[in-house]
């Protein structure tokens, strides 16, 4: 006896397979960014760049996101500036003019400076007065690639007391570049960005770490400037706690220990850059118009103030979400700016496990669907517009979550499950279709001519199962009645197989000289 060939799709009923497809694709869609990232990875950043572009424009985005931001302010050693003012590197006469009109004549709150001033010079004495004030914070490079830069080992400002907590992650690194120790500010933070593999800046390192002394660590320049506007600050790194909260929180409290900002930060250690600015959303004043006093007082009074250049020939130009040709001051004013707001976009602990249940409705839906739709010509649509279904639902989903909670939900998931799941499931229903369709062809063929059986099974097929409903019509036909010589004595001699094969020759060779001509044909014994 002949055994028929065992396969998962034949041991498994068809619904149970169902389910089995669709947990599979739902973990591969999961897990896809840990099992090859290097596949995926470019992926979800178009997708994570994609929701930072498109929720300026969605409904959902408050209307905040649409004014000039006048709390931090972009103080631009720009072209205009080295035409009134002169070359770079301005004397410190100037540079130490710029920063006491901008503390004692405008009333700014705080001096971040996105540039070193690593030379000496013979009137270091001027400047270094204006950096000792407390109004200022510095700069300090980091490097974290291990390049084997040489050290600064001495002269750095103090570093911030911090509590620690075990496991804590760090990003560690060697100072390599900052102010010669004659022009060392009070207080200074490290301006070194983290690139993604695709050379763009979404993250940076809250703290940068010493590489051997790991609990040495210089906060962002961002947060050394927001901590000097606060008396006594400290920081602290503990572990989020939640199903939305991040994997750590960098928590910045005051002189009585109460939190003041909490800033997310993910398992690596690094904090999402929260671009919630377009380029013509800042406040950017060219820097001879500080010295020559022709800015409004009125737009900087008060004010967070961030000092960069953006000059040929002396500007860090980086590749950013927002755009591939921005300032290397953008990303540091963004997190000043969801310093003062208090509000990071925070990248969920437990991303995976919640993005897996909101995706349990649309396995719910396609169950539904599925079991209302039993042809194969029907189930070959609800596929596709599932699939369509699905990213349409998390676009709504992702852009409420990112516009409403500052919750950065992955998307790889959402993009990828359903995907995976039309693909599986697909390929099962085609398997089924075609096994049950060739199931009819070979019944039939046994006892009619096989170009007859194919049209009977393709006809039967365009249904959920074999068409047993009676279709009447008048035709004209031609009976042919025949008979097999010795047909008893060889049924009563041979097994039925046998004879049921021998008839099937019998009947094709018969119809082999009508069924030419397009006639249909039907035998019966």
């Amino acid at each position: 006896m002949s055994k028929r060939p065992i396969s998962v799709l034949n041991i498994f009923p068809r619904r149970f397979l169902w389910l089995i497809l669709v947990a599979f694709s739902l973990l591969m869609a999961l897990g896809a960014l840990r099992i090859m990232p290097g596949f995926f990875q470019p992926m979800a950043h178009i997708l994570d760049d994609w929701r930072t572009r498109y929720s300026w424009h969605s409904p959902l985005a408050p209307e905040k996101k649409h004014q000039l931001e006048q709390r931090v302010v972009i103080v631009d050693i720009d072209e205009r500036s080295l035409v009134e003012q002169g070359a770079w590197p301005w004397s410190r006469q100037k540079v130490s003019q710029l920063i006491s009109t901008m503390i004692d004549h405008y009333g700014v709150s705080g001096v971040a400076l996105d540039i070193v001033f690593p030379e000496v010079k013979e009137d270091d004495i001027v400047l270094a007065n204006q950096l000792a004030r407390e109004q200022v914070t510095g700069a300090v490079v980091y490097d974290l690639l291990g390049r084997n830069q040489a050290e600064v080992t001495s002269g750095l400002p103090a570093l911030p007391a911090i509590r620690w907590v075990a496991q804590s992650p760090v990003i560690v690194g060697l100072p390599v570049t900052t102010n010669h120790p004659k022009l060392m500010p009070v207080r200074a933070g490290h301006i070194t960005p983290l690139f993604d593999t695709d050379g763009s800046i979404r993250h940076l390192p809250p703290l940068a770490c010493h590489r051997l002394k790991r609990t040495e660590c210089r906060p962002l320049l961002g947060i050394a400037a927001f901590m000097g506007l606060i008396a006594s600050s400290s920081l602290e790194v503990r572990p989020g706690q939640g199903l939305l909260s991040p994997a750590w929180q960098l928590s910045i409290n005051d002189s009585e220990n109460a939190t003041v900002v909490q800033v997310p930060i993910d398992e690596d250690g690094a904090l999402t850059v929260p671009y919630r600015h377009r380029p013509e959303d800042w406040l950017a004043i060219s820097a001879t118009d500080i010295l020559k006093k022709r800015a409004q007082p009125d737009l900087l009074r008060g004010a967070l103030v961030l000092v960069g250049a953006t000059a040929l020939g002396m500007s860090d130009v980086v590749y950013t979400p927002v755009s591939p040709v921005a300032s290397g001051m953008e990303p540091h004013a963004e997190v000043m700016v969801a310093l003062l707001d208090n509000s990071f976009l925070v990248v969920p602990q437990y991303g995976n496990y919640l993005a897996g249940a909101l995706l349990l409705p649309l396995i719910a839906l396609l169950a539904i669907v599925v079991s209302r739709f039993q042809t194969p010509l029907q189930r070959s649509m609800v596929y596709p517009v599932w699939l369509l279904f699905c990213w349409l639902y998390a676009t709504l989903v992702s852009l409420l979550a990112y516009s409403k909670f500052d919750l950065l939900l992955p998307l790889t998931p959402f993009t990828l499950f359903p995907v995976f799941a039309s693909v599986l499931l697909g390929s099962a229903e085609l398997f089924f279709a075609t096994r049950e369709k060739n199931g009819i062809s070979g019944l039939l063929a046994a006892y009619l001519p096989k170009q007859v059986a194919r049209k009977l099974a393709a006809a039967n097929h365009i249904g959920a199962g074999m068409d047993t409903s009676v279709d009447a019509s008048r035709r004209m036909i031609t009976v042919l009645f025949a008979d097999v010589r010795g047909f008893t004595g060889i049924a009563e001699g041979h097994k039925p197989e046998i004879v049921a094969k021998l008839m099937h020759r019998i009947f094709s060779e018969m119809a082999a000289a009508v069924v030419g001509h397009q006639v249909g044909v039907c035998f019966g014994w």
